[in-house]
């Protein structure tokens, strides 16, 4: 699953990057196996949480970045 497709409020796991932007990515603490969670999606940017930060991604740029889910238990 690609990055682009969660839906706002769902975890992920990043799996691997492969974009242009890979090294901007990376200083900005999107490193495998690092939790993201979108928490605003908008026409061509959505935003994220990762770390405690809040950035924004192009989509273009989401389409390249493989994650996996995280499920939660509300027990």
């Amino acid at each position: 699953m690609m990055l682009n497709e969660i839906k706002p409020n769902q975890n992920c796991q990043i799996i691997k990057i492969d974009t242009a932007i890979k090294q901007r990515l990376l200083d900005l603490g999107l490193i495998e196996g690092s939790t993201i969670t979108k928490v605003l999606e908008n026409k061509g940017m959505d935003a994220y949480e990762i770390k405690g930060s809040i950035i924004a991604l192009r989509k273009k740029d989401t389409n390249n970045i493989e994650v996996n889910l995280i499920w939660k238990l509300d027990l």
